[in-house]
């Protein structure tokens, strides 16, 4: 047994004595090729040298890569572990003698240990322009010393070669010093466009240029096909490449012109920013506009001129002075300069604010902080949630925005301005367009009122109706000017006979004692319904609505010559291609009607004014169909406990509005009194006390706050391109109101025909709105007064089926939402 044990211990010992020669075999056969370094290692005392067992693979430790390392413990190459070796590592002395390591770590261990002086050197050539002997260490920089009357072209760095010698990057070179070598920047062009000669042995050069578009290769010239120049030496020119420097040098004076005929880097000529000047980048001989901080404006324009090879400087000086009147005149506060403070003064009304100081906002416009105020937003009366009958309606105590507008849609004073932005209304920034879209307002507020049926042929006031519902222009003075906005909008009866626009009465819907007058002339009464224009523009197709452009363009016509718009300005203006006359355009205006009236309701026939000086219409992409009476809202329903209740600020419900109004936009009323009941009875057992529009409020709220400083911040809220967007996110729309409005409506409701595809076929293409008729063109190739020409293509639309998803709502539904949104407004911080 003893005798087995020992010969199985033997024959483990030799299988792992052979085991592990094969595996050492193995590391040796699949070692890469080393570099010698035992020359570099051999009587460095700092330095062991570990190899693997062989020899082949080796790895060079400072004293520093031990862990153990102490005057009385000299460092061993066994002290360290690596992942290349599985024995122990030997000192190289021990492994053959050769100490070999990975070419890439050649360079390492040269800088680690350093190198002689002369690692790198440079003799001087024979030629008697050329360098001086050059010499350095790896990785220093030197500059080349050169003969009298020539100097270096660039310093030079010492660049690691082999284990014995170094090579200089650049090579070396010395110019004269009355040239410049412009080698680097000819270099990828030359034999191209152009061809750089010089005399020899490496004198100065010429550089000169050729259309190649003109010249095929063949026959592009050659450097000795060029004259030899006065300053040349010899009898012919040679391509700088075959000169003994190999550099293209040429004459100082001429630099300027070949660098600027060569182009420069974009920053040839750079100016950091400083005193008021924005950080400034140019190419040689550019001519550019110096960029200043807000506030302040640049004196000139400068020019990047030459200065030497690497950089230009700019001519005049950069320089920036402060804008007289960077913050314009507003509510009160006088025009100032960039930080300077001014007092404010409201004339009649009081000072809320102190002083205020003028502050940076963009290049050319500043804001004052803190905001100059003459009283706190609102304050000019409340909004009433009002009751007749059945029928509730919410009135603005503050009177409505129109009572601060001239028919023009220039404000009455200052005052008046301040006044109609405190209170929230629409388009209140004081520009040209701006202007435009309240002129809008009144043109609708005018037909609407029923002004012109009100006066004579003269424009002579029949009766007291005309002042007392606030028509423009009651004055006896103004009577010419009164004439020539009712001539620009009125129909004789004879025409409108002659055309069929004179309405006839028909019957009133079911629940509703909106009875309709005869005899009204469609063209002096309200031109269209506020759900029809809102539709239209958002659901449908806003090109076909039928803009009564002839009218408008001559109500807005007469608004520019109060206005101090140019007359190319004007014509822009009032362009139905991108001007405010555009059908885009013209739904972002009226899409903010609501928000001007000092009344506001839903019944069936949508988003009411409810004043009881303005006609009730329906109407189909702006065809009216049937004419309403006068509608409900008088205020002696606002008043005592049983028919009224304060909801709040007025101006807060303009805020509300803005939240709501885009989901009441996609609303219809109910078809008959049986779904009124159940709505009704629907809003009395489940109403919530919580509102659904608590994202569009925070929006609304977001944008009040950035209104601070411009007013087209809440504009914004309801733009078309807002409203028509396919994402309908929670800060445009009450998501759940919508949902618990979701309803079916026929296709014989309007609300269905928005979206319908194939309405009427190519061969008919002319919707009659009042019947749904489809007729073909009159003999001039157009659709016939009334109708309405339908387009080929109708985005996002809808086809076939005997009825349409819808959202429906009462009166009760509207004004329920308008408490509950004031509530919720009250406790939103952003809003507080």
């Amino acid at each position: 047994m003893a005798t087995q044990a020992l010969f199985l211990l033997a024959f483990t010992v030799v299988i792992g004595v052979v085991e592990s020669a094969r595996v050492d075999s193995v590391i040796n056969r699949l070692a890469p090729a080393g570099v010698d370094v035992t020359a570099l290692v051999r009587n460095r005392k700092d330095l062991r040298c570990c190899c693997a067992p062989g020899g082949h693979i080796c790895q060079v430790f400072h004293f520093a890569d031990f862990k153990k390392t102490s005057f009385w413990h000299s460092p061993k190459c066994d002290d360290v572990d690596v992942d290349w070796s599985r024995e122990p590592l030997q000192k190289y002395t021990r492994t053959g003698g050769k100490c070999f390591i990975s070419e890439s770590e050649v360079p390492v261990l040269m800088r680690r240990i350093g190198t002689n002086t002369d690692y790198c050197q440079f003799q001087q050539p024979r030629d008697r322009n050329g360098p001086m002997e050059t010499r350095a260490r790896l990785d220093q920089t030197v500059k080349v010393r050169c003969p009298s009357g020539f100097e270096a072209a660039a310093a030079v760095t010492c660049s690691f070669g082999n284990t014995t010698q170094g090579t200089f990057v650049p090579q070396p070179k010395c110019i004269a010093t009355d040239t410049v070598d412009i080698t680097h920047l000819i270099h990828g062009r030359d034999e191209v466009d152009l061809r750089c000669c010089c005399e020899t042995p490496g004198g100065k050069c010429q550089v000169t240029f050729f259309d190649t578009m003109q010249t095929p290769f063949w026959r592009q010239p050659k450097c000795k096909d060029f004259p030899v120049p006065a300053w040349a030496s010899g009898s012919a020119l040679h391509h700088y490449t075959s000169t003994a420097e190999r550099h293209c040098a040429v004459p100082a004076k001429d630099l300027p012109a070949l660098l600027e005929k060569l182009g420069t880097r974009q920053d040839y000529c750079s100016f950091p920013a400083s005193g008021h000047v924005q950080n400034l980048n140019a190419r040689l001989g550019q001519v550019v506009q110096v960029e200043c901080e807000h506030g302040w404006q640049a004196t000139a324009t400068v020019k990047c001129s030459f200065s030497n090879i690497t950089n230009g400087n700019f001519s005049p000086q950069p320089e920036c002075k402060m804008i007289e009147n960077y913050c314009e005149a507003d509510s009160g506060a006088p025009a100032a300069k960039l930080g300077e403070t001014v007092e404010v003064s409201c004339g009649a009304l009081p000072t809320e604010s102190g002083p205020v100081t003028c502050a940076a906002y963009s290049a050319s416009k500043g804001v004052f902080h803190p905001e100059p105020a003459c009283s706190n937003p609102g304050g000019f009366g409340n909004a009433v949630i009002c009751m007749r009958g059945v029928h509730t309606y919410i009135v603005f105590q503050d009177q409505g925005c129109f009572p601060h507008i001239s028919w023009s849609g220039t404000f009455l004073s200052n005052e008046d301005e301040f006044i109609y932005k405190k209170k929230l209304c629409p388009f209140a920034s004081n520009t040209v367009q701006n202007q435009l879209r309240r002129s809008l307002f009144v043109w609708y507020r005018t037909l609407a009122a029923e002004c012109f049926l009100q006066i004579d042929g003269e424009a002579r006031l029949t009766n007291d109706a005309y002042s007392k519902n606030g028509c423009p222009l009651p004055a006896v003075e103004d009577q010419s000017r009164r004439r020539e906005l009712a001539d620009s909008q009125r129909v004789s009866e004879e025409a409108a006979k002659g055309r069929g626009e004179l309405f006839v009465a028909g019957g009133a819907r079911p629940g509703n004692s909106d009875s309709a007058p005869s005899g009204i002339n469609k063209k002096l009464t309200t031109p269209f319904s506020m759900s029809d224009v809102a539709q239209s523009c958002i659901m449908g197709q806003p090109e076909i609505f039928a803009w009564d452009l002839q009218r408008l363009r001559g109500w807005l016509g007469l608004a520019l010559e109060v206005s101090d718009a140019s007359r190319s300005t004007r014509t822009d203006l009032l362009s139905a291609d991108a001007g405010l006359l555009s059908p885009s355009e013209l739904c972002t205006t009226f899409l903010q009607l609501p928000l001007m009236w000092d009344s506001i309701g839903w019944d069936w026939r949508g988003l009411m004014w409810e004043s009881t000086y303005i006609r009730s219409v329906t109407s189909f992409y702006g065809v009216v169909t049937e004419i309403g009476s006068l509608r409900k809202g008088d205020l002696k329903y606002c008043r005592g406990m049983t028919t009224s209740m304060d909801i709040g600020d007025a101006s807060q419900g303009r805020l509300v509005l803005r939240a709501m109004l885009p989901t009441y936009f996609r609303h219809v009323y109910v078809d008959d009194e049986t779904e009124i009941v159940g709505y009704g009875l629907w809003m009395k057992i489940m109403a919530s006390r919580n509102s659904p529009f608590v994202k569009p409020l925070d929006e609304s709220c977001y944008r009040i706050a950035q209104a601070s400083s411009s007013p087209e911040h809440l504009d914004e809220v309801l733009s078309l391109q807002r409203l028509r967007s396919v994402d309908l996110e929670e800060e445009t729309l009450g998501i759940k109101a919508l949902r618990r409005d979701t309803s079916t409506c026929q296709l014989s409701s309007h609300a269905c025909n928005y979206r319908r595809c194939n309405t009427c076929g190519a061969h008919e293409p002319c919707l009659d709105p009042n019947g749904m008729i489809c007729t073909i063109k009159n003999a001039t190739g157009h659709c016939r007064h009334g109708t309405i020409r339908q387009n080929e293509r109708i985005p996002r639309c809808m086809s076939g089926g005997d009825a349409c998803t819808c959202f429906k709502a009462i009166c009760w539904s509207f004004s329920a939402d308008l408490q509950t949104a004031m509530s919720a407004l009250k406790r939103m911080p952003s809003c507080g």
